[in-house]
């Protein structure tokens, strides 16, 4: 009987700690396993953060990319226009009218609508005092035609370039029913 009850007594020692050592086991076992999956999340979450920052910087670079282009666009035909007012204060209309033909091409790419009126204006100042040949040989030989120019005009802003486009295609119409030079 002795030696039941130290036997009972020694597993009841034994078990517990049997058990206590397999929990820790199974234990440290599911922390490794939850560690795991823990990390997986970790990571998926860091590479959609990522990828979002990506799509966000990708969008914001975009929109500078298109302000940029406007603003180029915006400075080379402020540039072309003042050669050209330069041009036609010397009374070298053909060359003001190329400039301010390419002004407005500039503009048509930018945001600056009175700066694109006033060159239209001059344009038709110019028409004054060129002939058909001249602008004929200007679209030959400078590759500047203004009627591509206006229908792209026309195309980017048909809001704002309707009448300023019609006005001066009427005055390019009548040069073209002139007989003759000026």
């Amino acid at each position: 009987m002795w030696v039941v009850s130290t036997a009972f007594a020694l597993l009841a020692i034994i078990i517990p700690i049997a058990i206590q050592y397999f929990q820790n086991k199974s234990l440290k076992a599911s922390e490794r396993e939850l560690e795991g999956i823990l990390n997986l999340k970790i990571e998926e979450a860091k590479k959609e953060i990522n990828n979002e920052m990506i799509l966000t910087l990708e969008s914001k670079l975009s929109t500078y990319e298109k302000k940029l282009q406007k603003d180029i666009s915006n400075l080379n035909g402020q540039i072309m226009q003042l050669q050209a007012n330069s041009f036609f204060d010397d009374r070298n209309y053909l060359d003001a009218f190329g400039d301010y033909c390419l002004a407005v091409s500039h503009y048509t790419y930018s945001d600056d609508v009175i700066n694109l009126g006033r060159a239209i204006e001059c344009i038709k100042k110019c028409l004054d005092y060129l002939t058909k040949e001249e602008i004929l040989r200007l679209k030959t030989v400078e590759n500047i035609d203004i009627v591509i120019i206006l229908n792209e005009l026309e195309e980017e802003k048909p809001t704002i370039s309707a009448e300023m486009v019609r006005t001066v295609r009427d005055k390019l119409h009548d040069l073209d029913t002139q007989k003759g030079t000026k």
